[in-house]
């Protein structure tokens, strides 16, 4: 698209040039008249759906104005054939005829054209094998009876894929896949930097578009492949991915109208009527806006879902409260939710917590079950209910802590504060599978049972009562030309030493601090005063991670 404008633009630049001068730039923009071209041959041969984008950019280039300008449409024309043609003549000689490119276009007529569906057609297109030419042939042919022999039912299909072409895609893929867990980090973003972002580029790109300060040619050919792009997609299917097209005409026109907007408020004129858009320009975007919006309630589906996501916040609020009062509030309010959303299972996972606060573990399995039964992927049923077998020793609880690593939230934080039904113990097998809850800032369990650190790891143990020193099985697995580090190990916020670890398995024995608690639980951090990355000393291992030191168990003596 560029090319083509620096082509005209250039051209047009030229009509008050010296004769020599003049000739020297026509063979300027000759060349990029042939580059232009061989560029969008390759688009074509990489999508055919560029196809159109010869004819247009030929007609902006002759109606640019200028001399021997159906020279340098010419020129165009015949850099893309160039550019086509091997693949051309490839088709002919592998399938023994004239196949442009692909037969995608024929084949996608008849597919989303014909009434029986596209199965029953795909059937008919697959028993020809690989007779690439008849099947171009057959398709071309069918593809045009259905368009002729059933225009009411064509017409009502491609309405609906012209209304699915201005869809929220992430929204609808959210709200289509509700077996598919998605973290809310990535929620957020794909709504904000998927549907948000398209949102303003449409509106503004079209609004852009329409003002944009070029030749009305110019406008006019960048207006006829925006309808070309959407045209197409209604004629056959949409998929969201087919407004790719759209996004070289609509991003430089929508940055263009936001930063002549930006400009305007900044030195405060024409801050009343601030885009100040022609009526149609206004209409135009306000038209879109009503087709992405209107395509399912999304209105509806958003307050809906906000109002569950409030009551849910309110009633993880009243959780962290210990009063029976907060409890009946937090039950209320997650019920509340569930009856928003019958799918969610953050409300049953809410109400499973309700009653494990009550002591009635009993009313909670029957909670987690269904919900990991309504999404299985979601880790936090699999973590409380793990908690739940862990505390009555069934052997279970292994494979559903394992969902730890499900996510890629911080889950060991996680656990710490909501699994409450096992109690703290004096010895900790770190990596053994049973340690969530009581562990954070590690990465997950390695296949021998052990852990790494990152910078910064903490270990929960029961209160020291009798016990006088704490002992850690570390190794620090440095590579050869690698510095060992010491271990950082403060208990309850009281430094209690720095300790040297080898790169075998060896055992540290830390002093309690005299002055610590002995009723209180014990919360260790453990900070490594150096950390590797295993790829950065040996390039074909796939490790990428951030590695402190490798613990085995924690245990009080």
């Amino acid at each position: 698209f560029w090319l083509l404008i620096t082509v005209q633009s250039s051209k047009c630049r030229m009509q008050n040039a010296e004769f020599k001068t003049q000739n020297s730039k026509l063979k300027t923009v000759l060349v990029l008249a042939a580059l232009a071209g061989l560029v969008l041959g390759a688009l074509a041969l990489t999508r055919s759906v560029a196809l159109p984008l010869l004819p247009l950019g030929a007609l902006w280039i002759w109606r640019g104005g200028a001399q021997r300008r159906w020279r340098h449409a010419c020129v165009l024309l015949l850099a893309a054939l160039l550019t086509i043609a091997p693949w051309t003549l490839r088709n002919a000689l592998t399938y023994g005829g004239l196949i442009l490119i692909d037969t995608t276009g024929p084949e996608n007529l008849w597919l989303d054209n014909d009434p029986a569906g596209r199965e029953a057609v795909k059937a008919q297109l697959y028993a020809m094998g690989d007779q690439r030419v008849a099947r171009s042939a057959l398709a071309s042919a069918r593809g045009m009876a259905a368009l002729t022999e059933t225009p009411g039912w064509v017409l009502g299909k491609s309405w609906r894929e012209f209304r699915r072409f201005w869809a929220l895609e992430h929204t609808d893929d959210l709200l289509d896949r509700p077996a598919i867990w998605v973290p809310p980090s990535e929620v957020w973003l794909r709504l904000i930097l998927g549907d948000g972002l398209w949102l303003l580029v449409l509106l503004a790109g079209i609004g852009g578009l329409l003002l944009l300060p070029v030749s009305r040619w110019l406008r006019a050919g960048l207006g006829l492949w925006v309808l070309y792009t959407v045209l197409t997609g209604a004629l056959f299917h949409v998929e969201y991915r087919y407004r790719l097209p759209l996004l070289p005409v609509l991003l430089p026109c929508a940055a263009w109208l936001l930063a002549r907007v930006w400009g305007r408020w900044r030195s405060g004129r024409a801050r009343s009527r601030l885009a100040r858009l022609p009526i149609a320009a206004a209409l135009l975007m306000l038209l879109l806006l009503t087709l992405t919006l209107t395509f399912r309630p999304y209105a509806s589906e958003a307050l809906r879902l906000g109002h569950k996501h409030w009551l849910l916040a309110q009633a993880e609020a009243a959780l962290r409260e210990t009063s029976i009062i907060n409890a009946d509030q937090a039950q209320a309010q997650a019920a509340q939710a569930l009856q928003l959303d019958q799918r969610s299972v953050l409300a049953r996972v809410l109400l499973a917590r309700v009653d494990l606060a009550r002591g009635q573990p009993e009313r909670a399995n029957p909670q987690l079950q269904a919900a990991i039964a309504q999404l299985p992927a979601h880790p936090y049923a699999h973590l409380l209910l793990g908690d739940l077998l862990r505390a009555q020793a069934d052997p279970a609880a292994r494979r559903e802590l394992a969902f730890e690593t499900a996510s890629g939230e911080d889950l060991q934080a996680w656990a710490r504060a909501r699994l409450t039904q096992t109690p703290l113990t004096t010895t900790l097998d770190l990596g053994g599978g049973l340690d969530l809850g009581f562990i954070g800032g590690f990465h997950a369990a390695e296949d021998d049972g052990t852990r790494w650190t990152t910078g910064t790891a903490l270990i929960m143990l029961a209160p020291p009562t009798t016990a006088s020193a704490l002992v850690l099985r570390v190794a620090a697995q440095r590579p050869a030309g690698v510095a060992l580090p010491e271990l950082v190990v403060a208990i309850n916020g009281i430094q209690a030493g720095r300790f040297g670890a080898g790169n075998e398995w060896g055992e540290i024995s830390v002093p309690l601090p005299s002055n610590l608690d002995r009723a209180a639980p014990l919360t260790i951090s453990l900070r490594p005063t150096t950390t590797f990355v295993p790829h950065a000393s040996d390039r074909t291992s796939p490790d990428g991670r951030d590695l402190g030191i490798r613990l085995d168990w924690a245990e009080l003596r």
